[in-house]
C-alpha cells in the first residue's frame, strides 16, 4: 500500500490516500499458489540475443549469451516473460525494449520519453531530479517486467479468484470503506499523477507536492 496526500493550493491536506501496488514478484507467487504453474517469469533480453521470429511458426528466436559478465555489460533490448503450466501448455511474450518505452509513454501520465532520455544522459539539472520520481523512470526494467507478467497473464495463464480480485484492485486507490477506486487509467501509478500534475500544472488545487516527493532538505513524511 503506497499512501499519499492530497493538498489544496495553501497546502493543506484534504485526504490521505492508499494505493495497492502489486509488483511482478507478487503475480508470480499468486500464480505458482494457484497450483497450475510450472514455472513463471520474465528475463531481461540483452543485446544480440533476440534473433527475431521464425518465418514459419512466429515463435520467437534468441541465443543467450552464456557468459554474464559480458551479458551484463550489454545494454537491455526487450524483456520475454514466459509461463508453463502443469499440463504441458506453454506460452511466451516478447517485447522490444522500443515498444516497453511507448507503452510507458501512453499509459502512465508522468512519464515522458524525452525526458526519460534526457535522464539517462544526464541532462536533468540535479534540482530537478526530485520531479521525476515515478517507478518508470527509477525502476524502468522492474516496472516492464511486472507489466509484461500482467499481460502474459491476463491473456493466457490461468487465474484463481484471489489472483483475479489482486489484479482488479493492483493500481487501484483504495478507499476507507476498503473499496477499490480507479484512476484514469490502472496502468498509472498514483505517484505517477501526482507528479505529473507537479510538472503540468502549479496552480492546480486538487494535487500539490506530497510531502514523500519533497527534495533532499525539506521535511518528508
Amino acid at each position: 500500500m503506497v499512501p499519499y496526500k492530497k493538498k489544496d493550493r495553501q497546502g493543506h491536506v484534504i485526504s490521505v490516500e492508499a494505493q495497492f501496488q502489486l509488483g511482478a514478484k507478487g503475480y508470480k507467487q499468486l500464480a505458482m499458489r494457484t497450483g497450475q504453474y510450472l514455472d513463471i517469469d520474465c528475463i531481461y533480453i540483452h543485446e544480440g540475443e533476440y534473433l527475431g521470429r521464425d518465418r514459419f511458426s512466429g515463435k520467437y528466436k534468441f541465443e543467450f549469451i552464456e557468459d554474464d559478465e559480458v551479458k551484463e555489460n550489454l545494454p537491455i533490448v526487450g524483456y520475454l516473460a514466459y509461463f508453463e503450466l502443469l499440463n504441458g501448455f506453454k506460452k511466451q511474450l516478447y517485447w522490444s525494449r522500443a515498444k516497453m518505452e511507448k507503452h510507458a509513454d501512453t499509459y502512465s501520465q508522468a512519464f515522458n520519453l524525452e525526458a526519460y532520455r534526457k535522464l539517462q544522459k544526464g541532462e536533468i539539472p540535479k534540482e530537478e531530479l526530485w520531479k521525476y520520481s515515478s517507478f518508470w523512470y527509477k525502476s524502468f526494467d522492474e516496472m516492464a517486467e511486472k507489466t509484461m507478467i500482467r499481460q502474459l497473464i491476463s491473456k493466457w495463464g490461468i487465474m484463481s479468484i484471489e489472483m483475479e480480485d489482486a489484479y482488479t484492485r493492483d493500481m487501484s486507490v483504495i478507499d476507507e470503506q476498503g473499496n477499490p477506486q480507479y484512476v484514469d487509467n490502472k496502468e498509472v501509478p498514483i505517484e505517477d499523477i501526482v507528479a505529473h500534475e507537479i510538472k503540468t500544472n502549479a496552480n492546480t488545487e486538487e494535487f500539490t507536492e506530497p510531502e514523500w516527493l519533497k527534495p533532499e532538505g525539506k521535511d518528508a513524511t
